[in-house]
């Protein structure tokens, strides 16, 4: 697997049914008595287990491999991992709540601008704006 960092996330009940990608490790939490699944995500997410887990390699170009099997993983108390786990997850949580402004973010300029720009066009049309309406 190339990658510039490591993302990681625990799958849901969208997840019935999908196929993981090429360059995806698909890691099983077989015993959440054991390991948290929250708390796996999140820790594999740090910097600090992206670097653990890749290798660089060079031919013609400089490349990064991940290799999850090389990050030495803390093994707290199972009640210590879900606490750690439920901050994983709102982490989680809130990256995707904003990601999903940033993307509401986007789409409104653009949304705007095609309005007045079609505002701008309708008299070339021969029709009378909306918004002048």
């Amino acid at each position: 697997m190339l990658a510039r960092e490591v993302v990681t996330r625990v799958a849901t009940g969208e997840d019935i049914g999908t196929y993981a990608g090429s360059g995806v490790h698909h890691l099983r939490v077989t015993d959440p008595d054991l390991i948290d699944p929250w708390y796996l995500a999140g820790f594999l997410s740090s910097a600090e287990a992206g670097r653990q887990a890749t290798s660089v390699t060079s031919s013609l170009s400089t490349r990064s491999r991940v290799d999850p099997r090389r990050v030495r993983i803390p093994l707290p108390p199972i009640d210590r991992q879900r606490a750690y786990g439920h901050a994983f997850r709102s982490i989680a949580e809130f990256t995707t709540a904003v990601r999903t402004v940033h993307d509401l973010g986007i789409d409104l300029p653009r949304d705007l601008t095609e309005t007045v720009a079609a505002v701008l066009r309708a008299p070339l049309a021969g029709r009378q704006p909306t918004a002048l309406r």
